[in-house]
């Protein structure tokens, strides 16, 4: 009695990114018997019928292979290749509403879709960028930032992001003592006023006999 000849049916594996999550191939044999993968060559892995790729780009091949048994003989191989390609990747940097001269250092606040970090370059105005802290100069002006991302091994550079904001006078007000009234023969006196912003403060007689 000759053993019966069976064929693999192996289902084509579409093109992956670098970040994609594990997936299941599929295969059947015209046996009904189990088949079995093996990544010949690229950058993934196989754990049953379940493949992970590294992270890497790159070409994968997989083999789907079936032994047989005692009334089977054992397939031909079949085999099936994709492409893994570096993933894209996206910049959130929201509008950085205007600024007071007085305003502390803060942060950018921008972020990348891959989480790598992004970068941020000044690109004119009363400002320093340091990391993702943005520090005023303390004059007014327009400030430009460009938030960058370069890419990694996994993904691909990230289109750039602007923005600009607007960095405008620190409003101030000024406490002034009361004076009580004086006679015309008091002496000299001071008087005292301060200003919010801790500038000195300028005095002028507007009217009077003094």
């Amino acid at each position: 009695v000759q053993k019966v000849s069976q064929t693999i049916s192996l289902t084509p594996i579409p093109d992956k990114f670098t970040n994609a999550t594990p997936f299941a191939v599929t295969a059947n044999a015209s046996s009904g018997l189990p088949v079995s993968f093996v990544v010949v060559s690229g950058p993934a892995s196989v754990a049953g019928n379940i493949v992970t790729v590294t992270g890497v780009p790159g070409m994968v091949t997989v083999r789907a292979t079936q032994a047989g048994n005692d009334q089977y003989n054992s397939a031909l191989a079949v085999v099936d290749s994709f492409e893994v390609f570096n993933a894209s990747q996206t910049i959130n940097f929201p509008p950085i509403s205007d600024k007071l001269t007085t305003q502390v250092p803060f942060p950018a606040g921008g972020s990348a879709s891959s989480g790598l970090p992004i970068t941020y370059t000044l690109i004119s105005g009363p400002a320093s960028v340091n990391g993702n802290i943005i520090t005023l100069t303390g004059e007014v002006g327009t400030v430009v930032i460009t938030a960058s991302q370069a890419g990694s091994v996994q993904y691909l550079a990230a289109s750039d992001v602007t923005r600009s904001f607007n960095v405008v006078k620190a409003i101030q007000s000024i406490n002034f003592n009361a004076i009580s009234d004086k006679t015309t023969i008091d002496a000299p006196f001071s008087i005292l006023a301060t200003a919010s912003s801790g500038l000195s403060v300028d005095y002028e007689l507007v009217s009077g006999p003094a």
